[in-house]
């Protein structure tokens, strides 16, 4: 599944675990999903961990399609994750702050 997403910018890792690197990166991005609860409001963020490598050639922020897919979570339960994306075009949000 396809959804156009904003990307705003990704966050990386570097770390060892059992004597192996592990390299990646939190990729932070919004959807047109808002929340409207009690103590949620709004375009919520979500981070996803993603590949570095992918990440460092992209402009940010910038308008992206996602490429979703449905994943079991740790209770077998499916989630829906973000496993690619597909920049379209730079966003300025430095003007919002204006």
């Amino acid at each position: 599944m396809e959804q156009e997403i904003l990307c705003l910018g990704w966050s990386g890792y570097n770390f060892k675990q059992d004597g192996e690197t592990i390299k990646g990166a939190k990729l932070s991005y919004i959807s047109d999903y808002s929340v409207n609860e009690d103590l949620k409001k709004g375009y919520l963020p979500t981070k996803v961990a993603f590949n570095l490598e992918d990440l460092k050639s992209i402009d940010f922020p910038c308008l992206a399609t996602g490429k979703f897919i449905f994943v079991p979570n740790s209770k077998g339960d499916p989630v829906v994750t973000l496993v690619g994306i597909t920049p379209k075009k730079k966003v300025d949000i430095s003007v919002l702050f204006k």
